[in-house]
């Protein structure tokens, strides 16, 4: 049994983050759908509760009407998103904070607001790990008007996958609650979606800079009108965060290069036509990804402060000095086809390896998609709050 409630004062829902599953505790669940979202005048605005009765796994679960196309807002909550250090202020009680970031694009305008006890939650995530709800957000046209369940799932993708490739690890709305003009709850998606155990950022949005986040948003959204750019932005950003875990280092490097050679065959390809399949297969891997990065003015040199890549480039016979893109496939065949004769690398040189791969994949995808703002570079190994990149096709 399935029904709206206003009763409900508590989240009690028992959700495994790490495994995709969502498992609803017996005798019920019961969820209080209330974001603490506020209105224009800082004051709370409150939503309705849904409430579930029931036991057993959940894989999703989708409550009211999912052909509705008179939904004038929806809310949900997130997870382990880090907050921003500035924004609109918000009001608790007779408490302000900062805590308030507007994002608008395709026609959407997406409301963020980090919860009020966000440095407590992040320091108990900092200690212990895991996962705690730490914003939520809202959805609505910027013009107004109405919109349909299919619109609010696809603008729900785009914000998993520009939220994930701001912060360096899977997040995502969940628990998403649509509303009609008359603020009545008409549809509801139950389910969990992937989301990372906590873990320190390495994400390219700094949280002194939301303008970063804001034209991520507007150049991702602008993507999801081409089916085949929003299939190789999605792959490309699940290659960076794979790439983001450097346990093991080798796998890592090796996941950054796949995504280069997604990108490369989409931008030489299909894109540009640069190449016909024909001619891209007769490139070797650092051959077609030294083309991609000049397509965007991206240095093939090694930046001056991974410094251990100069004696990886030692070890290899036949190596233009300071070619990062030969570096990287040789030392990630070293690790494919291994041999007894080819050299083998420090966890050092591994480590530089590891930023150099991470800064290529990640410029490369913001050049994909038209991105001219800053970035926190993975290239800088000692980042300070605050400390952005000016990207290189726009210095």
């Amino acid at each position: 049994m399935l029904q709206w409630s206003g009763l409900s004062k508590e989240v009690d829902v028992g959700i495994d983050l790490t495994t995709g599953s969502l498992t609803l505790e017996e005798p019920h669940v019961e969820l209080l759908n209330k974001h603490s979202l506020q209105d224009a005048s800082g004051d709370e605005a409150p939503t309705d509760n849904i409430r579930w009765k029931g036991r057993g796994p959940l894989g999703r679960v989708v409550a009211g009407n999912p052909e509705a196309k008179d939904l004038t807002q929806a809310t949900f909550i997130l997870a382990n998103l880090p907050t921003m250090q500035v924004g609109a202020k918000l009001r608790h009680e007779t408490t302000w904070y900062l805590g308030r970031t507007v994002l608008t694009g395709a026609g959407w305008k997406v409301t963020i607001d980090s919860s009020r006890n966000y440095r407590e939650i992040e320091v108990d995530l900092r200690d212990n790990g895991g996962h705690a709800v730490t914003h939520s957000g809202r959805v609505e046209r910027e013009d107004g008007t109405d919109f349909s369940t299919e619109d609010l799932q696809d603008v729900i993708h785009v914000l998993r996958y520009v939220l994930s490739l701001a912060c360096g690890r899977w997040t995502s709305p969940v628990l998403p609650v649509a509303y009609n003009d008359a603020a009545e709850p008409v549809w509801s998606e139950w389910t969990s979606p992937l989301v990372s155990p906590w873990r320190p950022s390495l994400g390219l949005v700094d949280g002194f800079h939301p303008e970063q986040l804001q034209e991520l948003f507007e150049r991702i959204a602008a993507t999801w009108a081409d089916p085949l750019k929003q299939e190789v932005v999605q792959r490309a950003i699940y290659y960076l965060i794979d790439a983001n875990d450097p346990h093991p280092l080798e796998l890592a490097v090796s996941s950054a290069q796949s995504g280069l050679e997604l990108l490369a065959w989409s931008e030489l390809v299909e894109d540009r036509q640069i190449h016909t399949a024909k001619t891209y297969r007769l490139l070797k891997a650092h051959e077609s990804m030294r083309e991609l990065l000049a397509l965007h003015s991206i240095s093939e040199k090694f930046p001056p402060g991974l410094t251990e890549l100069a004696s990886v480039a030692a070890k290899l016979t036949g190596l233009a000095v300071g070619d990062g893109p030969e570096v990287l496939t040789r030392m990630r065949n070293g690790v494919m086809h291994p041999s007894r004769t080819k050299p083998k690398f420090s966890t050092g040189e591994w480590y530089d390896a590891w930023c150099l791969a991470r800064h290529y994949l990640q410029l490369s995808i913001l050049g994909y998609i038209g991105y001219q703002g800053t970035h926190r570079d993975p290239a800088v190994k000692v980042h300070f709050a605050g400390q952005v990149e000016n990207v290189p096709w726009n210095p």
